[in-house]
């Protein structure tokens, strides 16, 4: 990869005021091309959202305007989101295809449309989309028609420096199980559900840890479903050491969301030795395996719970499946796609 240290890569990504899954890859992105002592330019693209009666609003305009301007000559030049793309870009990576597969269930709103229109619409023009599973790849192909070597598959990676086995586990109730889940208040992460399963039973204590983000009328109702129940506990955002310390000391971790282009969460929870539950979704099966607990969102109880609590998959296998998901082994492939493109263009 000798081409590589000559300065022929541009990374550009969004920068993200919000925790987030994207914030995260971006994060594992930028360390794991630091690690490596290869030279690449960085260019961020600022996004800044507006909340109004709970919802956000208008990031995408802000992506718009911060990413026109910008312009890269270099052989590679990697947007690490839709919202990043600039003149230039001849790679993207795609975290949801649903706005691209089916438009009608997604441009509802004017907003929706103009987000389209002015970000995500740019996707379809990139040469080569950087996808983090088949599922995502597979459906492009079904959907539009993509041509597979358009495709390239990277799973994400997990940031084994913060998601680890704590030394220090939380565990305020060692006669109860404890229940942790981690998310913000995105509708698809079906916070309402886990709440409605598990309040007042006497057997469990359940908590959430995460930001409200731009969904505060979510938080809300999350907040009056959790009333008058003693079990259920909303942390809002922690430190990471905090953060470990709790994932670490749960019995199950859950994470019954609608819809994942890949889903961290439970994957660094696997990494924490924590037991995991998350909703059968196609998604899941590929990143999870065989070392998840999977439930229908309409069949999850509290009993889905217990069921597990009893059955535990073994904590060290657990630990040694999330390393699969390094930042290492991510960078590594990374730069693989980067020197086939570079030996391309110098090629041709």
């Amino acid at each position: 990869m000798q081409n590589l240290n000559k300065g022929n890569i541009t990374v550009v990504y969004p920068e993200l005021k919000i925790a987030s899954g994207t914030g995260s890859y971006v994060s594992n992105v930028l360390n794991g091309l630091n690690a490596t002592g290869v030279h690449y330019r960085a260019i961020g693209i600022r996004k800044h959202e507006f909340s109004f009666n709970g919802k956000p609003y208008f990031g995408f305009v802000s992506q718009f305007l911060n990413s026109s301007f910008k312009y890269a000559k270099t052989t590679i030049v990697h947007s690490l989101s839709p919202g990043s793309i600039i003149r230039g870009t001849n790679i993207v990576t795609v975290h949801d295809i649903i706005p691209l597969i089916n438009k009608e269930a997604y441009l509802r709103k004017w907003r929706d449309k103009m987000a389209f229109n002015l970000n995500t619409g740019k996707v379809l023009s990139i040469p080569l989309l950087l996808l983090s599973s088949n599922v995502l790849k597979n459906q492009l192909i079904k959907y539009l028609d993509i041509e597979e070597n358009r495709l390239r598959v990277i799973p994400l990676s997990i940031n084994s420096a913060v998601f680890y086995p704590s030394e220090k586990p939380i565990r305020l109730n060692e006669d109860k199980i404890k229940v942790v889940m981690v998310s913000d208040f995105n509708p698809r992460k079906r916070v309402d559900l886990v709440i409605k399963a598990l309040r007042d039973d006497p057997e469990i204590e359940f908590y959430h840890i995460g930001p409200v983000n731009s969904w505060k009328s979510k938080f809300e109702e999350a907040q009056a479903l959790a009333m008058n129940s003693n079990n259920i506990h909303l942390l809002g955002s922690l430190d990471v050491n905090l953060l470990r310390d709790h994932v670490s000391g749960a019995d199950v971790f859950v994470y019954l969301s609608e819809a994942e282009g890949f889903g961290l969460p439970p994957l660094e929870a696997m990494a924490c030795g924590t037991n995991v539950i998350v909703s059968d979704i196609e998604i899941f099966h590929e990143t999870l395996s065989s070392n998840a607990t999977f439930t229908k969102l309409d069949q999850f109880t509290a009993d889905t719970v217990k069921g597990l609590f009893k059955n535990k998959i073994n904590r060290e296998g657990l630990v040694n499946f999330a390393a699969r998901y390094s930042i290492d082994s991510y960078t590594e492939r990374l730069l693989e796609i980067y020197d086939q493109m570079d030996s391309g263009r110098n090629k041709s």
